[in-house]
C-alpha cells in the first residue's frame, strides 16, 4: 500500500510505477491525497482559533492516513504494510508525522524525498496574527474597522477564487499542540528527534540539485548583482566567509546566471542534503526504525532554464520514481544512472566540506545558522517586501570590484 499527495499535476501519474510493480509480481494499491484546503490549511489567527485553527493542513493529512488505516483492507490492502511517500513540502510533512507522539501508527514505512522539516518555515502565533492581517488586507478587508474574529469570519466566507488568488501557501504554527517546539524547523532539532516506534523503516533522500527550485524562483524575480549580494551576506553573517565563497567558486564578478547556479548548489547542500543527514543522525539512536540515506543524481533530460541532462533537479526524483515520462526517455538518458555513480563521491565531498564549515561557524547550530542567516536570507531578499535588506547589506559589507 503506497500513499502519495500529488495535487493535480500530470507528471505525478503513477501508472508506470504500478504497472512495473504488477509485472514484478509485487502488486500495490496506490492512493493519492490532495492538498484540499489550500490557503486555509495554514492560515491561522490566534484571536479566532475556532474559525482559523493552527495547522489545519497537517491535521487534514492525519485524517487521510487514519482513513486509509481504517478502510484500506476493504480494497484488498494491508493496513500493517503502508508506505507513505512525500516529496518537498510533502517530505517535510512526513518528517513531522513520523515523529509525532501517538500510539496508533499512521503508516509503517516512509520515503522522504528532497525535503525535511527544515524546508518549511514555522511561524509563532504572533507571526501568524500579523500575516493573517496582511493577507486579509490583500483580500480587500478593511482591517482597521473589523475585529480579528470579524475578519476571520469574512475571510472564510470570501469567494474561493479570491482566496486562491492570494497565492498564499502559509506556514505551520509552532507553540501549538501539533508542533510544541519553537525550534522544530531546524537541523539541530532534527539531529535530536527520534522516529516514532511504529515506523519500521525510512529512506531520507536529497537530489544533487534540489536548489533548482530556488533557481527558478529567483529567475522569475529578475534579480541583479547576485554574486555581490551573496558575498556581502556571507561577510556579514559568517566568521570565515571566504571559505564558503571559494568552496563554491562564487565571485562578485560572476554573471548573474552563473552566480545563481552556484548559489543554488549551496542551497542544495545545506538545505536539502544537510537536512537529510541531520534527520539520519537523529534516527541513529532508534532501535525500531531502520533509516537509509539516498542521494539522487540522475540528470533531468528535459530542456528548460537549466542545461538538459546535467542537473538532478527538484521534483525530478519523484517523477522518475513514478515513471510518468518513461516513454519519452532515450537510451542515452537512461545511462544517467551510471553517471550518478561516477559523480557521487565528488558531490559528497563538497557537501561534506560545507557541513564541516557549518560546524566551525556555529557548532551544533552551524547548519541552521548558514541555512537561515546566509542561504534563506539571500532567497528572502528576492521578495520585493525585503529587497531593501539586500541593498543595506551591500552598503555595509559589499566590496568594490
Amino acid at each position: 500500500m503506497l500513499i502519495y499527495p500529488p495535487g493535480d499535476r500530470s507528471y505525478y501519474e503513477p501508472l508506470a510505477f504500478c504497472t512495473d510493480a504488477l509485472k514484478g509480481s509485487k502488486p500495490i494499491i496506490f492512493a493519492s491525497v490532495n492538498y484540499r484546503l489550500g490557503a486555509l490549511g495554514f492560515l491561522h489567527c490566534p484571536d479566532s482559533a475556532t474559525l482559523l485553527p493552527p495547522n489545519n493542513g497537517l491535521y487534514d493529512q492525519i485524517r487521510a492516513f487514519e482513513w486509509i488505516q481504517k478502510n484500506i483492507s476493504g480494497f484488498g490492502g494491508d493496513p500493517n504494510n503502508v508506505i507513505a511517500i512525500g516529496q518537498s513540502a510533502g517530505a517535510a510533512s512526513l518528517s513531522l508525522h513520523s515523529g509525532q507522539l501517538r500510539s496508533e501508527p499512521l503508516y509503517q514505512k516512509a520515503i522522504v524525498l528532497s525535503g525535511s522539516t527544515t524546508v518549511l518555515v514555522t511561524m509563532t502565533p504572533e507571526e501568524h496574527r500579523k500575516e493573517f492581517s496582511y493577507q486579509a488586507q490583500k483580500l480587500g478587508l478593511d482591517i482597521s474597522q473589523l475585529s480579528m474574529v470579524e475578519m476571520a469570519r469574512e475571510f472564510i466566507s470570501a469567494p474561493i477564487d479570491a482566496i486562491r488568488n492570494l497565492n498564499y501557501c502559509g506556514a505551520p504554527c509552532s507553540s501549538s499542540e501539533l508542533i510544541p517546539e519553537h525550534d522544530w524547523a531546524t537541523m539541530q532539532h532534527a539531529r535530536k528527534a527520534r522516529p516514532n516506534t511504529w515506523l519500521k523503516s525510512q529512506v531520507l533522500s536529497s537530489s544533487t540539485y534540489d536548489g533548482s527550485v530556488s533557481y527558478l524562483v529567483a529567475k522569475g524575480q529578475e534579480r541583479t548583482r547576485l554574486g555581490k549580494v551573496f558575498a556581502a551576506i556571507c561577510r556579514a553573517k559568517l566568521k570565515n566567509p571566504q571559505y564558503l565563497l571559494d568552496l563554491y567558486d562564487i565571485s562578485e564578478k560572476d554573471k548573474d546566471d552563473v552566480a545563481l547556479q552556484k548559489i543554488c548548489q549551496v542551497v542544495t547542500d545545506i538545505g536539502f542534503y544537510g537536512a537529510a543527514v541531520s534527520g539520519l543522525l537523529g534516527a541513529t539512536e532508534s532501535t525500531e526504525t531502520k533509516s537509509h540515506l539516498l542521494l539522487f543524481d540522475v540528470g533531468n533530460p528535459f530542456p528548460g532554464q537549466l542545461e538538459s541532462g546535467r542537473f538532478a533537479t527538484h521534483t525530478w526524483d519523484i517523477v522518475s520514481l513514478l515513471g510518468a515520462y518513461d516513454g519519452l526517455l532515450s537510451g542515452d538518458d537512461k545511462k544517467g544512472l551510471l553517471e550518478w555513480r561516477r559523480e557521487l563521491l565528488k558531490q559528497l565531498c563538497m557537501a561534506h566540506k560545507l557541513l564541516q564549515l557549518a560546524e566551525q561557524e556555529g557548532g551544533e547550530h552551524g547548519c541552521d545558522m548558514i541555512w537561515e542567516n546566509v542561504v534563506r536570507f539571500f532567497l528572502k531578499t528576492g521578495n520585493p517586501r525585503y529587497s531593501h535588506e539586500a541593498a543595506d547589506i551591500i552598503a555595509s559589507h559589499g566590496q568594490e570590484v
